[in-house]
C-alpha cells in the first residue's frame, strides 16, 4: 500500500497517515511469477556469518524463482547496515571502497611514510580486481596517501574518486584532488590543486589559504570529460581549520579548469546527491534546499524533506530518491515535489531502484527466511511480488546497471 504526501499534508498529519499504512499493509508472498528481473551483485559473509576474511562477491540471476551464484572475486567492501554507500556498478564494472582489511601500509625506514589503498575495480566479466591507483605525495617522508571517497563508474567507463595525501604528523597539509582513472589502459588523471582557483572567489578573504576538493562521492558527465563536486576553502588556526565558504563546481579534464555552479551569492553548500541521468544536483545552499540543472546552471527550489539522503546512486532515479526507516519505503520526487509512502513487511533493508529506475527492489527477512521483493511501480496502486528467497549466507545485494 502507498500514500502520496504533499509537504503541507505530511507537517500536519503525518503521525495519522503512518498508522494508516500500518495497519493497511498489502503484501504478496505467491509463488514466484516475476519477469524482467535484473541482475544484482551479493556481498556473501564468510562461514561464521560476519564480514571479513572468506566474505565474496558474486553476480546474482534470478531464474524460475531462484537464485543462482557466480563467484567473482574474493574481496569486500566497507560496511555499514548495507554495502550500498561504498559500491557502485555499471556495465562490467564494480567500484567499491574496500574494507580495513585490504588497508596495505608499507612505512618508509623513517617510520613515518603510509600508503593506504581503500579502493578497488573488479571486471565482471573476467572475476578479477585490482586496486584504484592513489595520488603520490609531493614529499618523500612524514605523507600518507589515501582514497576519501566511494568510487563512482561513469558511462565511459571511467572510475571517478578523490585521492590526497596529507602531513603524517601533523595533518595540516591536506592535498585531495578528484581524479579519473580509466581501467583499460591505466590513464590517471587528477585535478589541478584547487586553492588557486578557490582564491579568486568573491567569498576569499586575504586569510584564505588552504582548499580542496570535497571527499565526495564525485560523479562525471557520460562521457566522462567533466567532473561535478564541491570544495571547501579556509584556513588554519594552529591545528583548528575554519571554513570559510564550501561551494559546488566542475572540471574539466581537457582543459584543466573548475568552474562554479549554483549561485554567487552560496557561501555553504553541501550535496545530497544527484539523478541517475545525471543531470541534477541536490543540494542544500545554506538552509535553502535546491535542485542544480547541470546542464544550464539553473536552480529550482525543493520543498520536501531531504533527511536521511547519503549520495547513494542505487537509491536514485532520474526523478528523485529513496529513503527507508522500519516497514516504510519513501520516494522523494523532486520535480513533483511530493513523497510517497509505501508500507511493506518490516524491517527493510536495502531499498533501491531497478536498473531502469521504475521499480523498487528490497530485502526482507523474518523467522521464516529471507526474501528479495520488488515494488512493481512507484505508483499508489504498486503491488509487491516476491523475487526469490536467499541464502542465509547472503548479507546484501545491490543491482547491476
Amino acid at each position: 500500500m502507498a500514500k502520496k504526501i504533499s509537504k503541507a499534508l505530511y507537517a500536519t498529519v503525518g503521525f495519522v497517515i503512518t498508522m494508516m499504512l500500518v495497519s493497511g499493509c498489502i503484501f504478496n508472498f505467491s509463488s514466484p511469477k516475476v519477469s524482467d528481473i535484473d541482475q544484482f551483485i551479493a556481498l556473501h559473509n564468510n562461514d561464521e556469518g560476519k564480514i571479513g576474511s572468506g566474505s565474496y562477491l558474486s553476480l546474482m540471476d534470478v531464474q524460475k524463482g531462484e537464485a543462482n551464484f557466480d563467484h567473482l572475486v574474493d574481496i569486500y567492501p566497507r560496511i555499514g547496515n548495507s554495502m550500498l554507500e561504498y559500491v557502485d556498478v555499471l556495465g562490467n564494472q564494480i567500484s567499491l571502497a574496500l574494507h580495513n582489511d585490504f588497508r596495505s601500509m608499507d612505512p618508509a625506514p623513517a617510520g613515518n611514510h603510509v600508503h593506504s589503498w581503500r579502493g578497488a575495480v573488479v571486471d565482471i566479466q573476467n572475476k578479477s580486481w585490482k586496486r584504484l591507483p592513489l595520488l603520490a605525495a609531493s614529499r618523500p617522508a612524514n605523507e600518507y596517501t589515501t582514497i576519501e571517497c566511494t568510487p563512482t563508474i561513469s558511462e565511459s567507463g571511467h572510475i571517478i574518486y578523490v585521492s590526497g595525501w596529507n602531513d603524517r604528523i601533523y595533518w595540516d597539509t591536506w592535498d585531495h584532488r578528484v581524479v579519473r582513472y580509466n581501467t583499460s589502459n591505466d590513464e590517471f588523471i587528477a585535478a589541478k590543486p584547487v586553492v588557486d582557483w578557490a582564491k579568486k572567489q568573491p567569498e576569499a578573504s586575504t586569510a584564505t589559504a588552504n582548499a580542496w576538493v570535497n571527499r565526495g562521492p564525485w560523479f562525471a558527465s557520460d562521457d566522462g570529460n567533466f567532473l561535478y563536486g564541491s570544495l571547501w576553502a579556509g584556513y588554519y588556526s594552529g591545528w583548528v581549520f575554519s571554513n570559510e565558504f564550501s561551494i559546488l563546481c566542475k572540471y574539466d579534464i581537457q582543459n584543466a579548469t573548475f568552474e562554479r555552479l549554483g549561485s554567487s551569492t552560496e557561501r555553504k553548500n553541501t550535496i545530497y546527491g544527484w539523478t541517475a541521468d545525471k543531470k541534477h544536483i541536490l543540494y542544500m545552499a545554506g538552509t535553502d534546499k535546491k535542485l542544480l540543472n547541470v546542464e544550464n546552471n539553473t536552480t529550482r527550489d525543493v520543498t520536501i524533506s531531504v533527511a536521511n539522503q547519503k549520495k547513494i546512486r542505487a537509491k536514485w532515479n532520474n526523478s528523485g530518491f529513496l529513503t527507508e526507516g522500519g516497514n516504510i519505503i519513501r520516494y522523494h520526487d523532486l520535480f513533483q515535489n511530493e513523497m510517497i509512502d509505501f508500507t511493506v513487511k518490516s524491517p527493510v533493508k536495502s531499498a533501491q531502484f531497478s536498473a531502469d529506475g521504475s521499480k523498487i527492489y528490497y530485502i526482507f527477512e523474518s523467522n521464516t527466511g529471507k526474501y528479495l521483493c520488488r515494488m512493481n511501480g512507484l505508483t499508489v496502486t504498486a503491488s509487491i511480488d516476491t523475487v526469490c528467497v536467499l541464502p542465509n549466507d547472503v548479507f546484501d545485494l545491490i543491482v547491476k546497471r
